[in-house]
């Protein structure tokens, strides 16, 4: 038998305050009165045998107490089995991610401060001399701190929730870094779907270290938050009515009814409406805005959702689009395209000859339409293809009359194999062929075409194009091939058209699906500087600079809050990826040295949003029989702490101390008071 505070054994010495206490009351004489003295000697004699054995065994009673009070202190245990020792290293892990802002079941806390005053708890029950490792989702895999059981305490009682995560395989090499010797381990998680992957426990039996692996498990049946939002129409309008789709998701199993959204530009409140989410279920929104300047705005999506509240606020940014840079390369200034951009305020059109052409007009061009062009030259076509390959757009229309080399070559720069050009000899109209009927399905036509458009009349035309592969085909012939197909390069795509757009060769121009169509390869090659929103843990963020060779590094700024994110600069492109220990949403500048950039958007992972999590029961299924793995309840705080104290104390044994303590005190008052 061992003990937890030895040191308070010295206090059995008040043992012999009873023992003298005893003494000195055998040592009074006391005088007995008896009226008939024929009986005195008997009397006498049953007296004192009766005095001396009541005595005796208060005495008893009193030493038993005061040595039984003393062991209560003392803490005496039968030692633990041999595999697990004081000589052990003991880890604690509390998943401090967001979702643990869940309630517990207990009154006003959540499931951190649960897990945190749950482990401190567990810390009062380990021995005084051993060292403590704390792992959370702030630490990166290659921090390592012991602490005493003091210190411990004192950080878990700072913890708060983060936006990180830290995945079971990094938790583990976290737990292996300091002392190789075997370690106790006690895991406090939620244990969501979406994070914790069942295979992670099947090297774990393997291993001479005992792991407990604690559920935590939240009442709130729901939550509504922000999944995502898009743009009805990429290209957003300055002064017009344009929309954005909110999608709601409720991740729980029960209904979200009646929950409130609002859309605020800024500090004003433009739109708000009443919405209700089936469990495990999104629906999407719709909500209309308008902007009357080009300035970026922040923006912010705002529920109503208790008791997880993290997700409440969706952030994001827009910006009206600028005007669309359209370059047409053309022989011919009357060529149809030219009626149809030259009218639209949204686009800024130019229509130049070849022979004027300045290559330097690319670096401010979105769309570069090669109009019936028949003298490309290799310079040209090298030009283009790094144009395209950095994100510009081309849209090639074929002539009747240039060299078949000429066009082989051009394709050829720019990567387009397997094209075949034909010229029809004599501009022979007959050589046309209809057109197929229209697949609205197609990503191209989204927001343009309705179902009921694919019962149009279709064009005709004569092709002198064709080819077999392209990354989207667009438009193509009722005999299969193709008549309009987009191709991709890099970071840019490729519109080849089958014939010339004039008359003699189709009838395309003067359909109704042209200038649809136009207009939506000019949109499509407009392309906001950045992203409405990113996500916080490793994004990276993409924006352009005016210099590969900055002498500043780009810096992410929020209030006091400075980050310097891991960057790289490339063709004009800043790559930043989002620092880890960035874990607040919300508006961020991006900054050179004192200079504003723009304004990011930074939200939380879904990921913690989502409720779906093991069960108990689902956790020791997946444990089986491994004798290393405990799978315990975090609502059940005497049963762990007993068997914690059990497997790292041994059998403890104050207990019983204490209740032998109760009997012999009580026993004193009966001897006293009946014998």
């Amino acid at each position: 038998m061992n003990f937890v505070a030895p040191l308070f054994l010295y206090a059995l010495s008040a043992v012999a305050i009873p023992i003298i206490l005893h003494l000195v009351e055998l040592r009074r004489a006391k005088r007995i009165l008896f009226t008939n003295v024929s009986f005195i000697k008997e009397v006498k004699n049953i007296t004192s045998r009766h005095r001396r054995l009541k005595q005796l065994l208060i005495l008893l009673a009193r030493i038993s107490f005061i040595i039984f009070l003393v062991l209560v202190f003392a803490q005496p245990y039968l030692p633990a089995n041999s595999t697990i020792d004081n000589a052990r290293d003991y880890k604690i892990y509390i998943d401090n991610s967001l979702s643990l802002q869940n309630e517990s079941k207990e009154a006003d806390r959540n499931l951190l401060d649960q897990a945190v005053g749950h482990s401190q708890k567990i810390l009062g029950n380990l021995p005084a001399s051993n060292r403590i490792n704390i792992q959370d989702n702030f630490r990166r895999t290659n921090s390592y701190t012991d602490y005493t059981a003091v210190k411990a305490k004192n950080y878990l009682a700072e913890l708060k929730l983060s936006a990180n995560t830290k995945n079971f395989p990094a938790l583990l090499s976290g737990f292996s870094m300091g002392s190789p010797q075997p370690y106790n381990a006690f895991i406090y998680s939620d244990f969501q779907r979406n994070a914790f992957n069942p295979d992670y426990l099947t090297d774990l039996p393997q291993t001479p270290n005992d792991y407990y692996l604690i559920h935590l498990k939240g009442n709130a049946t729901y939550n509504a938050f922000v999944d995502s939002i898009f743009l009805e129409d990429e290209f957003v309008r300055l002064n017009a009515n344009n929309k954005i789709k909110v999608r709601i998701r409720n991740s729980g199993s029960e209904n979200v009814e009646g929950c409130n959204v609002k859309f605020f530009i800024g500090q004003q409140q433009v739109s708000a409406l009443s919405v209700s989410v089936p469990a495990n279920q999104t629906k999407t929104v719709d909500l209309v805005y308008r902007l009357t300047d080009t300035n970026l705005k922040s923006c912010r999506i705002v529920l109503q959702d208790y008791p997880i509240d993290f997700d409440n606020t969706y952030y994001f940014t827009l910006q009206a689009s600028a005007q669309i840079n359209v370059v047409d390369v053309a022989d011919d200034k009357n060529a149809p395209t030219a009626r149809m951009f030259t009218n639209e305020p949204l686009f800024r059109y130019q229509i130049i000859s070849p022979q004027q052409f300045n290559y330097t007009l690319l670096k401010e061009t979105d769309l570069v339409i090669l109009n019936s062009v028949t003298q490309l030259t290799p310079a040209f076509a090298e030009n283009l293809e790094e144009y395209v390959r950095g994100g510009g757009n081309v849209a090639f229309v074929p002539a009747n009359k240039s060299e078949a080399n000429t066009y082989a070559t051009f394709f050829q720069k720019l990567g387009l194999n397997n094209i075949r050009y034909q010229p029809i000899a004599n501009n022979n109209a007959s050589a046309q062929v209809e057109l197929a009927a229209l697949d609205v399905n197609n990503p191209f036509f989204k927001n343009i075409f309705e179902a009921n458009s694919a019962k149009m009349k279709m064009p005709a035309a004569a092709p002198v194009l064709t080819w077999n592969r392209s990354s989207d085909d667009i438009l193509k012939f009722r005999n299969g091939n193709n008549f309009l197909s987009e191709f991709r390069k890099g970071t840019g795509k490729i519109y080849l058209f089958a014939s010339p757009l004039q008359e003699e060769f189709t009838d395309f121009a003067n359909h109704a699906l042209f200038v649809p169509i136009m207009y939506k390869m000019a949109m499509q090659s407009f392309k906001q500087k950045q992203e409405v929103a990113y996500t916080l843990g490793g994004t990276t963020i993409q924006y352009p600079v005016a210099s590969n060779n900055l002498k500043e590094v780009i810096k992410l700024v929020k209030d006091s809050l400075t980050f310097i994110p891991e960057q790289q600069v490339k063709d004009g492109m800043a790559n930043l990826v989002v620092p880890d220990d960035l874990n607040e949403a919300g508006f961020y500048k991006l900054q050179i040295g004192n200079n504003d950039l723009t304004t990011v958007a930074l939200n939380y992972n879904k990921k913690e949003s989502d409720l779906d999590a093991y069960s108990l029961t689902d956790l020791k299924n997946m444990v089986g029989d491994a004798k290393n793995i405990k799978i315990l309840d975090a609502s059940d705080e005497i049963g762990i702490k007993n068997l914690v104290a059990q497997d790292n104390l041994g059998t403890q044994l104050w207990k019983y101390c204490l209740i032998l303590c109760l009997i012999f005190a009580l026993t004193e008052i009966l001897l006293i008071r009946f014998m």
